[in-house]
């Protein structure tokens, strides 16, 4: 889901595609929030991901069946993605 709403929120993703992600989590009895985390750390653990060559990057998906490595966005997209994640 965080990716989801990262990729809408960017406008990779069309509008609906977090809503139709969280959705279909929930039908498969998956979690769509999580616990209040420390912006810090999740950067620092993500800039320690395999992924994270000259910066973060992430994997987003534009629909169904694509995705794509791209290098993460400003950091305040992902705290306002993380933050809907822990409201829920």
């Amino acid at each position: 889901r965080f990716a989801a709403l990262v990729a809408e929120s960017i406008g990779y993703a069309p509008p609906g595609s977090a809503a139709r992600a969280t959705t279909l989590l929930s039908a498969l009895e998956l979690p769509t929030t999580c616990v209040p985390l420390d912006t810090d750390d999740v950067f620092t653990v993500m800039a320690r991901d395999k992924k994270a060559r000259d910066g973060i990057r992430m994997v987003l998906s534009d629909r169904p069946g694509n995705a794509a490595l791209v290098a993460a966005p400003d950091r305040a997209v992902l705290e306002r993605a993380l933050a809907e994640l822990e409201e829920g």
